[in-house]
């Protein structure tokens, strides 16, 4: 697929984009990601990832800060770091994951 970022190519610079994994019940995950700065467009984001990887996603107010965080079902922090890298949204070094 082929997915077209282009306003976001002068604005990279670095901020830290942190994917993590919360356990929702014995067998169900929750990968969030957050991060972002304003000027992205976030419901654009989430809309590629949930239609490339097929999984639910939901954009919810971060609750200290009530940044936008992402939030997809499943552990899909590798697909959402491989998206990132491959679809030049974010560099490598400004990508953190956490979990397990």
């Amino acid at each position: 697929m082929n997915f077209d970022f282009d306003d976001f190519d002068d604005k990279r610079d670095s901020f830290n984009v942190h994917i993590s994994i919360q356990q929702r019940t014995a067998k169900k995950h929750i990968t969030m990601v957050s991060g972002f700065p304003d000027y992205y467009d976030i419901p654009k984001i989430l809309k590629y990832i949930k239609k490339m990887y097929k999984c639910g996603g939901s954009i919810v107010p971060d609750e200290k800060t009530s940044l936008p965080v992402i939030q997809v079902t499943g552990d899909q922090r590798q697909n959402i770091q491989k998206f990132f890298i491959e679809c030049d949204v974010v560099d490598k070094e400004n990508i953190i994951l956490h979990g397990f």
